[in-house]
């Protein structure tokens, strides 16, 4: 598992964010000093779930992006907006996840 020192400043995706297991990790990845892009469909469930984490984590870590993946130009559209500062993914929609340290990287699929 990864230190709050290891994820302080890193810029992290989790899609699925907006409620469940998704939001729990969001909140607790930003707790640790990570910058959150939330990815999901219904921007009222975006916004309060990044009203949540700030509420809970005194910061604002955590942005909500409106996306839905299933739309090819949606999923372009978010690339843009994070291609730049994404050090790790979490997709609790497709259950894997992708961790990046900018020089080794580990994808793991649950199935």
């Amino acid at each position: 598992m990864a230190t709050d020192e290891q994820l302080r400043n890193k810029y992290c995706v989790v899609t699925g964010g907006t409620s469940g297991i998704g939001l729990v990790t969001a909140r607790r990845l930003v707790e640790m000093g990570a910058h959150v892009f939330i990815v999901g469909r219904d921007k009222n469930r975006g916004e309060d779930a990044q009203t949540s984490i700030r509420l809970a984590s005194g910061t604002d870590g955590a942005e909500f992006l409106r996306a839905d993946l299933s739309n090819q130009d949606d999923v372009r559209l978010v690339a843009e907006a994070i291609s730049s500062r994404c050090d790790g993914l979490i997709s609790w929609s497709t259950m894997s996840a992708e961790c990046s340290d900018g020089d080794n990287s580990v994808h793991r699929d649950w199935k």
